[in-house]
């Protein structure tokens, strides 16, 4: 279940500025350095906020470094990023991991450092610039196939989990009354959402989903950086341990790439990698695929609207894009139009 609890909660609604950098934010910060036996911060900008953690930017002497802060000890996954950007790093597909650990300054608060890539990520290189050169990708899912998987690493059941078993009605920061008012958001939300989840959840348990890579749960424009020919990705809070073709499979909707791009990417990888699944458990994939990231979708179009009260225009935005660049592939669905076309206008309607 989402919950607000980062660091500075009224920070989660603040972006379209650059906030300031409050003093205990910056005492917290010059601490954590001191403590880590790391040379003092001589600027400390705030980048992002998200539930459970909140992101600066720091620089001193020997470069600059991003510094993860959360009070959500329960939910940060931070010390599950950096104890895999850790145990393969070799395979220089990841920032380098600097420091882990607690501080008793405000509190428990768990903390990550990261040494920053000097890299664009793939908004500002390009989306267009990064298909032209499947080799870039090929080479990045080839190292990641090697990657070590650490002991409890998160199963694709449990990355799917917090869609899986979604439920508005039961979250407390969510304003019930007005759903409740409004019969069209509740129905969508009771039939439609839940016949998603329904179906996926069964699709599920049919897979006997192998667990041969650590995947990363999160490639997006913003967390895939661009650095010459190679591809590198940060925040891996989200890493589980599945099947890459899985996780290329959903690359597409992130991306925004045709069919032909997919089946080039998929056999480049399918050429480089000693494992191979047949043609029919590709197809499962690639049908669970588009059920998964259209509920994906919606369900992150619930939390930006009515949990974070949509303060975080950007981010309902970005659910418009997806669902209007991924419409046609949604379409494609062999119940959309009896179950599934009226959540996916609802949510246009709504965004536009």
């Amino acid at each position: 279940m989402p919950r607000i609890a980062n660091l500075f909660k009224e920070k989660l609604y603040v972006f379209s500025n650059q906030p300031e950098v409050y003093s205990s934010e910056k005492d917290l910060i010059k601490s954590i350095f001191w403590q880590e036996n790391l040379n003092e911060p001589k600027d400390i900008k705030f980048v992002d906020a998200n539930i459970n953690n909140d992101l600066f930017l720091v620089n001193n002497e020997d470069g600059n470094f991003y510094v993860k802060l959360s009070l959500d000890l329960e939910n940060s996954q931070l010390d599950k990023e950096f104890n895999i950007i850790s145990d393969n790093i070799e395979h220089l597909l990841t920032p380098f991991a600097v420091s882990y650990g607690f501080s008793e300054l405000l509190g428990q608060v768990e903390f990550s450092i990261l040494a920053e890539v000097p890299a664009p990520n793939l908004s500002d290189f390009g989306i267009a610039k990064f298909l032209e050169n499947p080799d870039i990708s090929q080479n990045f899912f080839q190292k990641l196939s090697q990657f070590r998987a650490q002991r409890n690493l998160t199963s694709f059941e449990e990355y799917c989990e917090p869609y899986l078993n979604f439920d508005i009605f039961k979250v407390p920061d969510v304003e019930i009354s007005w759903i409740e008012r409004h019969r069209d958001i509740k129905k969508i939300i009771q039939e439609q959402v839940i016949y998603l989840q329904k179906l996926l959840l069964q699709k599920i348990k049919t897979f006997n989903l192998p667990k041969v890579h650590v995947c990363h749960g999160n490639l997006n424009p913003s967390t895939v950086l661009i650095l010459g020919d190679y591809m590198h990705a940060i925040n891996w809070e989200k890493a589980y341990y599945g099947d890459q073709y899985l996780e290329l499979c959903g690359l597409k909707y992130e991306l925004f790439f045709d069919e032909v791009v997919e089946k080039e990417l998929l056999a480049k990888f399918a050429e480089s990698s000693d494992y191979k699944i047949s043609n029919e458990r590709m197809m499962d994939y690639a049908l669970f695929s588009k059920y998964f990231h259209l509920l994906k979708i919606m369900i992150d179009y619930l939390n930006e609207t009515y949990i974070l009260k949509a303060n975080r225009k950007n981010k309902i935005l970005n659910c418009a894009i997806k669902l209007s660049r991924n419409y046609d592939t949604f379409y494609q669905l062999p119940d959309f139009d009896k179950k599934l076309k009226p959540i996916a206008e609802f949510f246009a309607e709504s965004v536009i």
